[in-house]
């Protein structure tokens, strides 16, 4: 079984990216924007508490997101094999902040296990997941470098989502 760790980063302005930038409120670019540790962590604890009770959902290798995609575009290829939780798995909480081994602090939800049913009478081939709140905002999003085949009985899918904060240096 696959096991599938993403790590995404939450800049300033409460946008999660896999490759941060910074920008301005005076209209151009910064050098940086830096979390102090206690400034990563307090967020960190923010966004934790934020997410807790969201779902984590996955779609099919049909779609291609991009940072403007609808949410009704992943719900609309959200994957429907044998044995998947229609509307996905609710994470009750993340767990808590903790020093990352790339900088800063981070949060990781509860690891994720998504297996088909036997019999498979639908099979799909999975692209990613998504995570939508308690509101229904669409969060964020993870695609596979390969998608993974959910078409045979026993088939099954990890998934741990971690959340970086990084500090500067």
């Amino acid at each position: 079984m696959p096991f599938t760790e993403f790590v995404l980063v939450w800049n300033w302005f409460g946008r999660f990216q896999s490759n941060p930038q910074t920008e301005s409120t005076f209209g151009g670019p910064m050098n940086q924007l830096l979390y102090s540790l206690s400034g990563a962590q307090f967020v960190a604890a923010l966004v934790q508490a934020a997410l807790a009770g969201g779902k984590l959902r996955l779609f099919k290798s049909t779609l291609a997101p991009t940072p403007s995609t609808p949410l009704a575009d992943f719900v609309t290829d959200e994957a429907d094999f044998t044995g998947y939780p229609a509307g996905g798995t609710t994470i009750a909480a993340w767990l808590a902040p903790i020093l990352s081994s790339v900088s800063g602090y981070e949060i990781n939800s509860p690891l994720v296990q998504f297996a088909t049913g036997s019999p498979t009478t639908v099979g799909n081939v999975i692209g990613g997941w998504f995570y939508v709140d308690t509101g229904g905002a669409l969060v964020c999003y993870g695609t596979f470098g390969t998608p993974q085949a959910m078409q045979v009985p026993g088939a099954g899918l990890d998934i741990t989502a971690k959340l970086v904060f990084p500090t500067g240096g």
